[in-house]
């Protein structure tokens, strides 16, 4: 072979390896991956959804009662700069037979729940004539189920991504590709890990959540944005262990909460007050 042709043979060879490497890195096969980066990945996904400015969202809670389980879906859509968005769920979930939609309000952390399919059910017995929501206040509903539905809860645990993180394959969520992540969410962390200004909120939110580690699963899309959660609750204040679960959609969708009017709500502790006698 002449010098000539050899040289073009070996730029031929440089010009295929190059193009593999390429295509390498751009498909991410066979590409060393840093760990730490899938962490901050995972820390940001909630944040980057915040950045949205709203979304749709579809949950369900699973509680594993006496081995037979139960499952609540509910569906909404939140604002995540106002802190303010509804959902509706069935009755049932409530311990009310039929499938009547009771509609939740957020407003800047504390929940209001429609009485329509609950008044005369019972505890809710002493509701008065004229009210139509039930407000719980961020303090009590802090270790209910009530607390979960709110995204802001689970959103707020991202932060608290530490340890190891597993790729677990790449899936579409509502038809976006998304790349699924297991990991284990510190709770302690997230409220250290939210800025300064917001770790009294989070510190309440997060508590819903019960134990300090929450294990989870993210599927987050090329933006960088969480468009499915699963978190497992168990044991800590999660009266019935079970999981939560979310997926975000139609992200920037308008969303309007209307505040009722003041005469028309009663606080859960006038309720439970006057179930037990005022005993508290």
């Amino acid at each position: 072979m002449t010098p000539i042709r050899r040289t073009g043979v070996v730029a031929i060879v440089a010009i295929v390896v190059a193009t593999a490497l390429l295509t390498v890195v751009s498909t991410g096969v066979a590409v060393a991956r840093d760990p730490g980066n899938d962490l901050e990945r995972v820390m940001k996904s909630g944040d980057e959804l915040v950045k949205s400015g709203s979304a749709e969202f579809r949950g369900r809670s699973t509680h594993d009662k006496s081995g037979t389980g139960s499952n609540v879906a509910f569906d909404g859509k939140f604002d995540f700069g106002q802190r303010a968005g509804e959902y509706s769920t069935s009755a049932s979930a409530f311990g009310v037979p039929g499938n009547e939609k009771v509609r939740g309000l957020f407003l800047g952390g504390s929940v209001l729940l429609g009485l329509n399919a609950l008044r005369n059910q019972p505890g809710f017995e002493s509701v008065p004539e004229g009210k139509e929501w039930l407000l719980v206040d961020p303090d009590t509903v802090g270790t209910s189920e009530i607390a979960q539905r709110d995204p802001s809860s689970s959103l707020d645990a991202l932060r608290g991504a530490s340890g190891k993180v597993t790729r677990a394959g790449s899936e579409k969520v509502r038809g976006v590709n998304t790349t699924h992540y297991r990991v284990t969410l510190d709770l302690a962390n997230a409220i250290s890990n939210s800025p300064e200004a917001e770790r009294d909120r989070v510190e309440t939110s997060v508590i819903a959540l019960g134990t300090r580690n929450v294990p989870a699963d993210v599927w987050i899309d090329r933006q960088g944005r969480v468009r499915r959660l699963r978190l497992r609750l168990k044991g800590g204040t999660v009266a019935n262990p079970g999981s939560v679960q979310f997926e975000f959609f139609h992200l920037g969708t308008p969303v309007t909460v209307t505040q009722p009017d003041p005469n028309s709500i009663v606080d859960l502790s006038q309720i439970v007050g006057a179930a037990t006698g005022g005993s508290g």
